[in-house]
């Protein structure tokens, strides 16, 4: 289609010079209408529709340029030297459909030699090899290199596709292996609690049965088996405390799973890098003291996106012995003087309040670095 359309273009143009032309040979004769000379009006035309034809199509521009030469000659030697005019024309369409050495163009002017007025025939030809040179070598390259940056963005974006659809490809095999693993573990402990606390209950349940039947002629025996049903349901308690003790998530493990996700959504809608490492036991920290860490990292997030124009996010959290460090870190731009607003101030209060410390330093990006104390209960985990 956009060869069509260029092709058109250029036929248009060559339409405007061959009819400039036509009426310039018509007018330039004093007796253009008298005798054989009228011939030539028809001749004329047919050498223009040609040459047009020439243009807009693609399988007979050989038997075209052929009919073009023989009705030029036919004008030339019949009517007169000045349609050596249409030379240029006729011998640069030659050389483009036969050469694309742009430097043959200039074979063109040889015709000076034998045309009557040299002065406006190299004028003519000058004129039609810019044109000519401008349409298949300025514009044609630069076709050919937007259809390079074409094909390139086309191969990109197949590229992504395919990155797209091997994502997505991954993410189903994962959420699969997460179902799968779902469902082993829910199986597994309906399976415990059928085993082990299943059996036990029926069994309460049958002496229960039989106390009902025995209540009234043998009391004793119904005390001692109604004794015996409590402490069976008092171990089928205890049973199930220590199943759900074993299959409830720590604190820790979700809380790291929180943080996990807090980073992801916001590297995700933010399109911000976020590097985050973890070293130490995560359950070793209390539920407060994760509730601080994401309200301040929450908090940093906040700041950044408003003031450090930054690309990456690094949070580096470490548990020591007595003692919890986290560093919050970006590669913004950074500040001379920092104001505290109220999400430092709170920041810095939260941080006091679990009998810690809070320090920025802004030469270098934006860093915040706390330290906290881990506790008894923190270190017993």
């Amino acid at each position: 289609m956009e060869n069509k359309v260029n092709d058109f273009y250029f036929g248009i143009i060559k339409l405007i010079i061959l009819t400039m032309a036509t009426i310039y040979f018509i007018f330039s004769k004093e007796d253009i209408l008298s005798g054989e000379q009228f011939a030539q009006i028809p001749l004329l035309f047919v050498l223009i529709s040609v040459l047009i034809a020439y243009e807009l199509t693609h399988k007979l521009k050989c038997i075209l340029l052929g009919i073009a030469v023989g009705l030029m000659l036919v004008l030339i030697f019949g009517f007169g030297e000045t349609y050596y005019l249409l030379l240029p024309i006729i011998v640069l369409d030659a050389i483009v459909l036969l050469s694309s050495d742009s430097k043959m163009y200039f074979v063109s002017l040889l015709g000076v030699v034998g045309s009557q007025n040299k002065l406006i025939y190299l004028i003519v030809c000058l004129f039609i090899i810019g044109l000519y040179y401008q349409h298949y070598v300025i514009i044609k390259s630069y076709k050919n290199y937007l259809n390079t940056l074409l094909n390139t963005e086309a191969s990109l974006q197949k590229m992504i596709n395919k990155q797209d659809l091997r994502h997505r490809g991954d993410i189903e095999k994962f959420a699969l292996v997460y179902e799968n693993e779902r469902l082993e573990e829910k199986s597994r402990l309906s399976q415990s609690l059928h085993d082990k606390i299943g059996h036990s209950i029926n069994g309460s349940i049958f002496q229960l049965e039989a106390c009902k039947l025995l209540i009234d002629k043998k009391p004793e025996q119904t005390k001692e088996k109604l004794q015996d049903v409590i402490e069976n349901l008092r171990q089928s308690m205890d049973e199930i405390r220590a199943i759900l003790r074993r299959e409830k998530p720590q604190v820790g493990e979700m809380k790291y799973v929180q943080f996990k996700k807090l980073c992801t959504d916001f590297k995700a809608k933010y399109n911000i890098n976020v590097d985050f490492k973890y070293e130490g036991e995560k359950n070793s920290l209390s539920e407060a003291i994760w509730g601080l860490l994401l309200d301040n990292t929450i908090e940093a997030f906040s700041n950044a996106l408003k003031y450090a124009h930054c690309d990456t996010i690094a949070i580096y959290i470490c548990v020591f012995n007595k003692l919890i460090r986290c560093t919050i870190k970006d590669n913004g731009k950074g500040c001379k003087s920092i104001k505290e607003g109220m999400g430092l101030s709170g920041m810095k209060e939260r941080v006091r309040a679990m009998g810690g410390t809070l320090d920025i330093a802004s030469e270098v990006g934006f860093q915040i670095n706390m330290l906290l104390p881990l506790g008894e209960s923190e270190k017993r985990g």
